[in-house]
């Protein structure tokens, strides 16, 4: 598969969404192509936020500490992304539920295109500061039903 290829694929992607096609080329060339076995650990809980993964194929499921599948990542998705951003560690692990190709995106290459391209970066930025408001008014949810379902 060739770089546009790939480029359609992760234009869904939310970090992404809204790149110029060159831009995701970009992306996709500083990328590398990963495979996971089933059942192979693909990312560790507490280990530090250095790449995130883009699901080509297979699929992907981030694991609790006590072991529940907290979601699946399918084709077209990512995981990774915020322990990128906020310069956490991973909170839980990540592995693969069936073969699975990814394409991984080092910190470092992403941050780099985000200083060369600052309008680019600021669509990157502008998408994960609306993942991360969505995940919080999800989380607010969560915390008011948990109020009035302990009343």
């Amino acid at each position: 598969m060739e770089a546009a290829e790939y480029a359609k694929i992760i234009k869904n992607v939310r970090v992404f969404k809204g790149l110029a096609p060159s831009h995701l080329e970009r992306l996709v060339g500083v990328c590398t192509r990963l495979t996971f076995a089933e059942e192979e650990l693909a990312l560790k809980a507490n280990g530090d936020g250095e790449d995130i993964f883009i699901v080509l194929s297979g699929r992907l499921a981030v694991i609790s500490s006590d072991h529940e599948t907290l979601a699946l990542i399918n084709p077209g998705l990512c995981v990774g992304e915020m322990a990128v951003f906020t310069n956490r560690k991973r909170s839980a692990d990540v592995k693969a539920v069936l073969p699975t190709e990814v394409l991984k995106l080092n910190k470092e290459d992403l941050f780099q295109f985000v200083e060369d391209e600052p309008v680019a970066g600021n669509t990157v930025y502008r998408n994960v500061i609306e993942i991360l408001s969505s995940h919080m008014a999800n989380n607010n949810l969560i915390l008011e039903f948990s109020h009035i379902l302990d009343a």
